[in-house]
């Protein structure tokens, strides 16, 4: 026999609980309607703002671009003096914003004057780029091997070498067979052949199975004599 079950008029007269839920989060949606209308428009406008600056900064880095690509070809060209070109290239940094670009385009200039024996204008711009560049970064690197190759030119070999020195403790992923040489280099014009054939020998060790391993020996056998 089937069990019967009673409802009070008390429960019939409960309201039920997801009406009453939603009655309740509607009045509060309409006593606080120009509040919810006011953070939408916030967000919208949030939205819009962050598209807006993503956008610009797109034109931005392929206007730099564009100049960069415009002072390689003043570089590069074939026509007028050296001199000349590096003053066209400088007027065209002046255009650049703060940026990679920029560093790089700074970079370009330098080595320019570093290649016509300028070496006190290069190395004012390796220091510039080395001074603002993260750490870690390849404009950093190059700057500093920059700042190294300006001051051999400049005959500052000990200068030079603390340099160098400081590229292989910081960098290891650059270039050092090159660097080490460079040592050596500035040892041999310091009139210092003992500490010349010692980096010599370190190199050995250290780029046992580098493919240049032979530069190493030639230099060995015209120092050790």
């Amino acid at each position: 026999m089937a069990k019967s079950f009673k409802i009070s008029r008390k429960e019939l007269n409960q309201p039920d609980q997801f009406i009453s839920t939603t009655d309740t989060i509607l009045t509060y949606f309409s006593r606080h309607k120009t509040r919810f209308i006011y953070m939408f428009i916030i967000s919208i406008l949030f939205v819009l703002s962050i598209s807006i600056i993503n956008l610009n900064r797109s034109k931005n880095s392929l206007l730099m671009e564009s100049l960069y690509s415009e002072m390689e070809k003043i570089s590069f060209s074939e026509s007028g003096k050296t001199t000349e070109k590096i003053n066209q290239m400088n007027e065209k940094l002046k255009e650049f914003n703060q940026g990679t670009q920029k560093q790089r385009a700074t970079l370009m200039v330098a080595d320019k004057y570093f290649n016509i024996g300028e070496y006190d204008q290069a190395l004012e711009l390796y220091k510039i780029i080395e001074s603002e560049s993260s750490k870690n970064t390849f404009s950093r690197k190059i700057a500093m091997v920059g700042i190294a190759y300006s001051l051999e030119g400049k005959n500052e070999y000990k200068e030079a070498i603390v340099i160098y020195q400081k590229v292989i403790r910081k960098f290891n992923d650059y270039p050092l067979f090159d660097v080490y040489l460079s040592i050596v280099r500035c040892h041999v014009l310091s009139d210092e052949k003992s500490s010349a054939l010692l980096i010599l020998r370190e190199m050995k060790v250290k780029f046992a199975s580098h493919p240049k391993l032979s530069i190493v020996d030639e230099k060995i056998k015209k120092l050790d004599v």
